[in-house]
């Protein structure tokens, strides 16, 4: 028996990405992103979520793609990682798919040589990147990330 797997698609500039669904807690229009200093190079700040502040990703810092002022017309993905939520700043909703596992290219078979990347959907229309939320910081950044975050507790003190 095939394994499926439901899949969310977005974009970020003209690039189609993927998540696990189990992953996706919620999808919003863009808010009010409070800047946090000293925060690893792809953090692009904070936002309160129903009384818990969260990093919010700027998924075009992270892959690398040309930056962009934020739209209205934007949207913040709240995932779960294994250690936090998250919200990743993107451009546009696509679909949920589902996909069985044989059905998805390994990242490495394309050279793509990115932590990010742990698969690859082909679809008729162009491939999809599937993002690796385990592999979204370093433990370096999640260092960095934590010192930032106690640092803007203290100073809203």
């Amino acid at each position: 028996m095939k394994k499926i797997n439901k899949y969310f698609v977005f974009g970020v500039s003209d690039q189609m990405f993927a998540l696990a669904l189990p992953f996706v807690e919620k999808v919003i229009q863009v808010v009010e992103i409070t800047p946090l200093p000293k925060s690893p190079e792809h953090i692009f700040g904070i936002i309160d979520y129903h009384g818990q502040i969260i990093p919010v990703v700027n998924m075009r810092i992270l892959f690398g793609l040309p930056e962009k002022e934020i739209e209205l017309s934007d949207y913040l993905i709240i995932t779960k990682t294994e250690t936090r939520l998250v919200a990743l700043l993107i451009d546009f909703i696509d679909d949920t798919i589902e996909k069985a596992d044989e059905e998805i290219g390994k990242s490495e078979n394309f050279l793509l040589e990115t932590r990010h990347v742990k698969g690859i959907l082909k679809l008729n229309d162009g491939a999809v990147l599937i993002h690796d939320l385990d592999q979204l910081l370093t433990s370096e950044e999640v260092k960095l990330l934590k010192a930032a975050l106690i640092k803007q507790k203290e100073n809203n003190k």
